[in-house]
């Protein structure tokens, strides 16, 4: 037995675009076994009346049947469709009843095969097909776990397809942003490899994974047949790695581990671990109480969000600014859709696709913090770097100004020790290594140049004497005083001279005649004779005795023998009485 009609029978020809049958329903709650004869033999007092435009009937696991009256007074312009706009119900049976006879039964929801809808469309759209003049009954089933949104209407085949276009390029729009965003930071990734730009990465990859779910999308083209995919385990399983992956984000967009108080981390990866713990709950938990908890915990990461924004806004943190403007809009259209699926507010079709639109709005606001914070880290990169280049011209200069002095200290230490290499430390004259590597390059020079060579070997007369009577100090200091002398009366270069060992000196001159080298072997007896050495009270002379040795150079291996010859004529000197020069030519 029918149900009585509870409002006027709605003419479907008379329907020029759309008409909404929410205000013209009754509706009653049944169990998921009742059958269409039961609920046709429930009584007026069993339905209840719905009053408002829009019907949201919160979260129930509840069946809820609908029903309605129609009649065809004329022939239609158009096909009508009755709609269910929205995708998400598992199950839906619309029956179309001409007294007792059936006249029309159609089936949906993601809890079947996508196939088994009367038509390709994401959400429930039918074909109603009636008699003419005939009162038809309209039972509309609805069986699901998540909120019972029925948006309820009917409408033209042109305005439904005029909707779709709608929706899809407002979808197109959608994700063109989020395709746009994804290769840009992409891009900004591979140049910089920060994991940060890898963490938004995921995030809006999981946005867009849980709105293209939302939308009817992803039941409609890929996970058809839920037997081998669930579309509510992918609501829950993109949902959670939306959530899992904003926490990410949002961790290393801060800096959690260095910038933020404990509390601000324990609170931070509390809530990742909720996060993580709800992904991994998409696999087990029922869709019902995964939904009631997914949604507590996304508005309280937001604000979450929204309370660090704020907080690093007041620390100064100027791409804070973004994002906490970023997250409170979010937080508004997150809280409106939230209002919208617990029934608190009327549902709209806008509320349906609250986050969509909220996420998108977030998404850009979220590029353009990127952007504000790349520009500070870029100018306090070239601030730093400014910094550090002074730093480092300033340590350049200070370094090159040290280098210059050790240098300058090297050289001068490298010219003192080859000075003490070559000298004798007493006299100041070269010492007998040196001498013996200068005159055998003046000896060499001599033969190429064929010039002639003098060798004056000098011996200070009775030195031991003098050691012994005034003792190794006074003696020193006559050894110092015949350096003076035989310095003053050499040209100096090319004449060398040196000690030769003891109280024995030597003098080389080059390129000389023979008189003029016995007229300064002359001059030299003469000068220490004439000299009186004084130390305090202690004076005494001394004079020299000198072997003088000339030749002109031809054969290297001579040059050994010059030596020997002004050394037996030193010798001669000193027997003949000393004081006195000794020479051949």
């Amino acid at each position: 037995m029918g149900a009585s009609p509870v409002a006027a029978v709605t003419d479907i020809a008379a329907v020029d675009t759309r008409l909404n049958l929410i205000p013209t329903l009754r509706y009653t709650a049944a169990s998921p076994e009742q059958t269409l004869a039961d609920i046709q033999s429930l009584s007026d007092e069993d339905w209840q009346v719905s009053k408002q435009e829009h019907r949201n009937f919160g979260h129930s696991q509840r069946v809820i049947w609908f029903h309605t009256q129609i009649i065809k007074n004329h022939l239609l312009s158009t096909p009508i469709f009755l709609r269910v706009n929205y995708p998400h119900h598992d199950y839906i049976d619309l029956y179309l009843q001409h007294g007792e006879q059936n006249i029309g039964h159609f089936e949906g929801g993601d809890e079947r095969t996508f196939a088994s809808r009367p038509v390709d469309h994401r959400t429930f759209l039918a074909p109603v097909k009636i008699p003419m003049g005939e009162v038809v009954d309209v039972y509309l089933r609805i069986e699901t776990q998540g909120p019972m949104m029925v948006p309820i209407e009917l409408l033209t085949q042109v305005e439904a397809v005029k909707d779709e276009s709608v929706l899809l390029l407002f979808v197109g729009l959608y994700f063109g942003v989020i395709i746009i965003m994804l290769v840009y930071n992409a891009f900004i990734y591979t140049s910089l490899r920060d994991s940060t730009y890898l963490y938004y990465l995921m995030y809006m990859a999981a946005v867009a994974a849980q709105q293209f779910t939302l939308f009817g999308f992803g039941f409609q083209y890929l996970w058809k047949n839920p037997e081998i995919l669930s579309n509510n385990f992918m609501i829950m399983l993109t949902s959670g790695l939306m959530e899992t992956s904003a926490v990410l984000f949002v961790i290393k967009f801060i800096r959690l581990r260095r910038m933020r108080s404990r509390l601000d981390r324990f609170a931070g990866y509390s809530l990742l671990a909720c996060c993580v713990s709800m992904l991994f709950a998409s696999f087990f938990m029922s869709f019902s109480t995964f939904i009631s908890v997914v949604n507590i915990v996304g508005l309280v990461g937001v604000g979450c969000g929204l309370y660090i924004g704020v907080k690093g806004w007041l620390m100064g943190f100027k791409a804070a600014r973004l994002f906490a403007t970023a997250w409170l809009i979010y937080l508004m259209f997150i809280g409106w859709y939230l209002l919208d699926l617990m029934a608190v507010i009327d549902s709209t079709t806008y509320g349906n696709y609250a986050i969509a639109i909220g996420s998108v709005i977030e998404l850009s606001l979220l590029s353009f913090a990127f952007a504000d914070r790349m520009n500070q880290e870029k100018e306090l990169r070239l601030h730093t770097q400014a910094t550090l280049i002074n730093v480092q011209r300033a340590m350049n200069e200070d370094l090159d100004h040290k280098v210059k002095q050790r240098t300058k200290a090297l050289e001068q230490a490298n010219r003192k020790l080859e000075y003490l290499s070559t000298t004798d430390g007493l006299t100041g004259l070269f010492n007998r290594r040196h001498f013996d590597q200068e005159y055998e390059r003046l000896y060499k020079e001599s033969i190429k140049n064929k010039q002639s060579l003098a060798v004056l070997m000098i011996d200070v007369d009775h030195f031991k004497r003098l050691n012994d009577e005034y003792g190794h100090v006074f003696g020193d200091r006559c050894l110092i005083r015949a350096g003076e002398l035989i310095r003053q009366a050499l040209n100096s270069p090319p004449d060398i001279c040196a000690r030769y060992g003891g109280e024995e000196f030597i003098v080389v001159l080059p390129n000389v005649k023979y008189n003029q080298a016995k007229q300064v072997a002359e001059s030299l007896r003469h000068a220490f004779a004439n000299t009186i050495v004084r130390d305090g009270r202690v004076a005494a002379s001394m004079t020299v005795s000198i072997g003088l040795a000339f030749t002109m150079p031809t054969n290297i291996n001579q040059h050994e023998a010059l030596l020997k010859d002004a050394d037996n004529y030193l010798y001669q000197a000193k027997e003949n009485g000393r004081n006195q020069v000794v020479e051949t030519y």
